[in-house]
């Protein structure tokens, strides 16, 4: 009996520590572990989970579905998941997107199964994989506690002696364990006890009993069999026999325990000791155990793959020194004495070396395995990162590549730069000369001049202003650029020069046919430089020219805003009109709409710096130029914020 005490508590022990070893691997382990049940209300998260999720084991008691961990569009597909597993059917792991407690998301990779109790699905359990942000995290596995639990409890102990092929004694324990009256058992025929033996084990039983009763000596002293009860429920006992002297005649006193819990419980821990195998081997990292001579005794299978490595391997010896590369194998061995002297040592990264001879890294951490209050092992968790760090290598190679080619940029921006200012100077003398004899021309000789010859001036007129804005749009963006940039600030009316704009356009309207409507005051003073705000809404209103086909009309108008003191000026186009995307590099430099020429009837030309040196202009008159548009062919809008005095 006391011996079988002692079974029962080394089994409950082993189960004990079993338990322990779920309970370490779940918490050591960077990944997320979890389990629902059939409904998907979580039953349980690691501590990585509660982590990355933000929810307390408080919310999960309070009730949790997975379903509300899961983004919307990703839910039908992990209902579809799930009921596959459910069905038995073999499914891949999913990446979906997951919801953390705060609202923000994060990708995982998911490895579900089912989890079984007696060859029926109980529930679903698996990893969670953060793949979003690949952190490097220690987690461990944990087996849910009461779920998983082995249940060891004290067995009911019976005591019989057989004599003559009957049973000639029998205890309380005995009726209790069989279910039988004692009267029934009294009146028992001459082997009529042994249909209490199950058909398995009956030759067993009544070969061992027959040898004990005629006194051999060629029998088992021990063992366990099935017995069948009055309501034909089956147990395990196990047995115990001693041939004793009964009434002057040799008889075999049994003792016997009911360890049908302790074999359920065996069962479980078999179950329970291959789940724990599962559900490492689903890890995407290596998971070992090394003990103090440096052997591995576990690896989960990944590491055979990973290192080219088999069981074959380990079974005849597996060493730490033949794993780890020769230039950190000094590093790794001084680490694992320090662990097993009961130290701690921070994650490091390590290179190990394959049975190929191909050296990888690693980012190794690790935890001790305890046994009887002392240091059995040390079991390890190894993440590959060889791609990031050959990654971070390659990055840092061509880091220094695209320092050589910025400083090459920059220098060639600053002669791109100097090429401009100067190139723009030089041009804007004889432009001027060009313009102005063109003009003088026109002026003394347009009365003598035929039709074609006048339309011929108007065109080198015109000519000449284009060019001179394009050549002015370099210029300003040279200065603004080197920050050589100043205003001439002066109290000018704005609806003046408004309508000098709308004057200086006239060519653009007549040549397209264009009508310009305005709702401007008579007068309206601003403090401002005449020059840039003339150069802002002369772009405007030639963006709204060309951008709009034959025979439109632009309207302008100023409103006061007095609460800020500012006034806003809007001009409006029934043209091509902007997409939101096109809305936001509407300012960019040398941003320019692609467009099909012919659409429309539009006149399209340009050097994508108008609106760029707009809003420049604008900013630094400490306004906001802003623009709306309904979408492709509805029109837009622009808005001038000006304040009335700087």
């Amino acid at each position: 009996l006391i011996q079988n005490i002692n079974e029962r508590r080394e089994l409950k022990k082993k189960v004990l520590e079993t338990k322990e070893k779920y309970y370490e691997l779940a918490e050591f382990l960077p990944d997320i572990i979890y389990e629902a049940d059939l409904n998907l209300n979580l039953i349980y998260l690691n501590s990585s989970g509660h982590e990355k999720f933000g929810y307390s084991l408080r919310d999960i008691e309070k009730g949790l579905n997975c379903i509300d961990l899961i983004s919307k569009e990703c839910r039908m597909l992990v209902k579809e998941n799930i009921n596959r597993i459910i069905q038995g059917k073999r499914t891949e792991p999913i990446e979906i997107i997951l919801i953390k407690n705060d609202g923000s998301k994060f990708y995982g990779r998911v490895h579900s199964r089912p989890i079984l109790k007696e060859n029926k699905v109980v529930a679903i359990g698996g990893i969670i994989y953060d793949i979003s942000r690949r952190k490097e995290s220690e987690k461990n596995l944990k087996d849910s506690e009461e779920k998983f639990r082995v249940i060891t409890e004290q067995s009911a102990m019976g005591i019989c002696i057989l004599q003559d092929d009957l049973n000639k004694y029998f205890n309380q324990k005995f009726i209790e364990l069989f279910g039988f009256s004692k009267k029934e058992v009294e009146n028992w025929k001459p082997k009529e006890y042994f249909s209490l033996i199950h058909p398995e084990y009956r030759d067993l039983f009544v070969d061992q009993a027959e040898k004990k009763q005629h006194g051999e000596k060629d029998v088992i002293d021990r063992y366990s069999i099935r017995a069948i009860t009055k309501s034909k429920d089956v147990l395990w006992l196990e047995l115990y026999f001693k041939t004793i002297n009964y009434r002057g005649a040799p008889a075999d006193l049994v003792t016997f325990i009911n360890v049908t819990e302790n074999k359920k419980t065996e069962k479980k821990l078999k179950e329970s000791e291959q789940r724990f195998k599962d559900l490492v081997d689903l890890l995407p990292v290596i998971v070992c155990e090394v003990e103090q001579n440096y052997n591995l005794t576990y690896v989960n299978s990944i590491a055979f793959k990973k290192l080219g490595y088999s069981q074959q391997d380990l079974k005849k010896g597996l060493n730490i020194k033949q794993v780890v590369a020769n230039e950190h194998l000094e590093k790794a061995l001084k680490n694992l004495d320090l662990l097993f002297k009961g130290k701690s040592v921070n994650p490091q990264i390590l290179k190990l070396q394959k049975k190929n001879g191909t050296k990888v890294y690693f980012r190794i951490s690790s935890q001790h395995i305890i046994k009887n209050n002392s240091i059995s092992g040390v079991r390890f968790v190894l993440n590959d990162m060889t791609e990031i760090i050959l990654a971070e290598k390659l990055i840092r190679k061509e880091n220094k590549k695209l320092l050589h080619l910025n400083k090459e940029l920059n220098s060639l921006d600053e002669m791109r730069k100097a090429f401009l200012d100067i190139a723009s100077h030089e041009l804007k003398t004889p432009l001027s000369s060009i313009y102005g004899a063109t003009q003088l021309f026109s002026q003394f000789n347009k009365k003598s001049l035929d039709k074609n010859s006048l339309e011929l001036l108007e065109i080198i007129e015109h000519g000449c202003l284009k060019l001179k804005y394009i050549i002015l749009n370099i210029l300003d963006v040279s200065r603004i650029e080197s920050k050589k940039f100043t205003l001439q600030l002066e109290k000018i009316d704005i609806v003046e020069i408004l309508r000098k704009c709308i004057i200086d356009t006239k060519y653009l309207q007549i040549n397209r046919r264009h009508q310009i409507t305005t709702n401007l005051p008579e007068k309206y003073y601003i403090t401002a430089d005449p020059t840039k705000i003339e150069r802002i809404f002369i772009n405007l209103l030639s963006n709204a020219i060309k951008y709009s086909p034959k025979e439109s009309t632009t309207h302008i108008s100023l409103t006061k805003i007095p609460d800020k003191k500012m006034i806003e000026i809007s001009v409006k186009d029934n043209g091509i009109g902007l997409t939101k995307e096109e809305l936001g590099r509407l300012f960019v430099k040398y941003n320019r709409l692609e467009r099909n020429k012919t659409q429309m009837d539009l006149g399209l030309e340009g050097t994508g710096l108008g609106l760029h040196i707009s809003k420049r202009f604008v900013e630094i008159h400490k306004g906001q130029i802003t623009a709306k548009s309904a979408g492709r062919n509805k029109g837009s809008t622009f808005f001038v914020r000006l304040p009335t005095d700087l």
